[in-house]
């Protein structure tokens, strides 16, 4: 099967691959907006986890075809299982893609702790177990917990799609189709969330210098108009080798500063694009309306999402689903409700404002929370007066009007020292490693990089969101 694509021209499929795609689980994706409500903001941002799933797996293709053109390292069986988790690894995403976690965080999180609670008891010699108050953990969230061996990302955000990828593909009616065209599912699902006993399998899902981020950067940019995502993505690939004797994913010395460039594009994406402020307030309200209907059984609980994977119904659980369920749930509401009125921001697109400032400053100080209202002390106190977002209801939703991000320039050496320490800095799972006279560097350590001076930076960016009065 070939399929063309906006940004690698036709690309081809191998036929039991097309049964996989062809799967309502995967045509589901047609239906999720990749940069969720961004098009809010960029009107052009309205492409999909499909295209972005087929892109990814292409480059899958050609990744390994640089690294490893005779199949000796990587043989076909090892490419067939990496093409298709590269083509499922957002197969678990929910509606408007990272937004809507954040709506399940809290039952997340307490459900995880309970879980440890309740493995701690289970530790514990008979009589002081008999005695512990043992905590309860329903069957479906233990198996949401069983399926996450990694719980956070590196910036503290739970990756619930990857735990709900890993049960779509080994427990759903996608598994039989899987299994029927002869794939592992749970090495498929192993490479999805990081966890694959062979670090440069992980390297080539999860790193710094994934075919994830290959891919999204250049579509991003080319589907919102900015150019921040651009880098070399040819000229890359063909640089990045595999280290037989560490068993990690390198990069050529002739090309640092291709390398370079795809980190500084990463960083400049996620500041103008993913910590935009105005995207950013829409997706946090768009969560703080999951989390009423997730109240009101408008959409599914945590505890539900194992049995929607499982009976098929996840197939209906898209953006239009969202979209048609918020409107049900605002016909119910009071027109001057607080509830009413955030709504309506997202169903119709109401101005949300900010004052927002911005700050580079060394990776060790803390973050400086009076920033704004330093830099805006009239403005701020005239938000303040008429903020919608700060009312007690928002507040007791874990929505503060004070939203403080810490973006991270690339990960400080300190931080990745810490990963591996026995391994030393050639094996370093995440960080990008570079080849100089026949030995690894990290790029974050490496004298010769820029990269290593800005890895002791972080942008510190804090908001205040309001709403004018007019506006509602």
């Amino acid at each position: 099967m070939r399929i063309y694509d906006d940004l690698y021209g036709l690309i081809e499929f191998e036929d039991r691959e097309k049964e996989v795609i062809d799967h309502g689980y995967f045509q589901r994706l047609r239906r999720i907006q990749q940069l969720a409500l961004a098009h809010y903001v960029f009107p052009g941002a309205t492409h999909t986890r499909f295209s972005h799933s087929l892109g990814v797996a292409h480059l899958m293709n050609q990744l390994l075809e640089c690294i490893d053109p005779a199949a000796k390292f990587i043989n076909r069986d090892v490419r067939s299982q990496l093409r298709m988790a590269a083509l499922l690894h957002d197969v678990g995403h929910l509606p408007l893609s990272h937004s809507l976690e954040q709506a399940y965080h809290p039952e997340y999180r307490q459900a995880l702790t309970e879980s440890m609670k309740e493995r701690e008891t289970s530790l514990l010699p008979n009589e002081e177990r008999k005695r512990a108050k043992r905590p309860k953990v329903s069957p479906q969230l233990r198996r949401l917990i069983e399926a996450s061996p990694a719980n956070e990302s590196e910036d503290g955000r739970i990756q619930l799609h990857e735990i709900l990828s890993r049960l779509v593909i080994t427990d759903s009616p996608l598994t039989s189709k899987l299994e029927l065209q002869s794939y592992d599912v749970e090495e498929i699902a192993s490479m999805v969330v990081g966890k694959h006993r062979e670090v440069h399998l992980n390297q080539l899902m999860h790193s710094h210098l994934d075919v994830d981020k290959m891919d999204y950067l250049l579509r991003d940019a080319k589907a919102t108009g900015i150019n921040y995502g651009l880098y070399n993505q040819s000229y890359l690939t063909h640089n990045i080798r595999i280290h037989h004797k560490f068993g990690v994913l390198y990069v050529d010395e002739k090309a640092l500063h291709t390398a370079e460039h795809f980190v500084l594009a990463n960083y400049f994406y996620y500041l103008q694009l993913l910590y935009h402020k105005k995207r950013d307030a829409y997706e946090r309200l768009a969560a703080l309306c999951a989390r009423w209907m997730i109240e009101e059984d408008l959409l599914p609980s945590l505890e539900e999402l194992p049995g929607c994977i499982r009976d098929g119904s996840f197939a209906e659980l898209d953006d239009p689903h969202f979209v048609s369920k918020l409107r049900e749930y605002r016909q119910n509401l009071r027109s001057n409700s607080i509830k009413f009125k955030v709504a309506s921001i997202i169903l119709d697109r109401k101005h949300v404002n900010s004052l927002s400032a911005e700050r580079v400053m060394d990776w060790s100080g803390s973050d400086p929370h009076d920033l704004v209202r330093g830099k805006f002390p009239a403005e701020y106190d005239k938000a303040v007066d008429g903020n919608v977002l700060e009312s007690m209801v928002l507040k007791k939703s874990r929505f503060s009007p004070d939203v403080s991000e810490a973006v991270h320039f690339y990960e400080h050496p300190e931080t990745s020292r810490k990963r591996c320490p026995e391994r030393g800095p050639e094996y370093y799972p995440d960080t990008i490693k570079v080849s100089v006279s026949g030995s690894l560097k990290p790029i974050n350590e490496m004298s010769e990089s820029v990269i290593s001076k800005l890895a002791a930076l972080k942008t510190v960016l804090n908001r205040y969101y309001y709403v004018h009065h007019s506006d509602l």
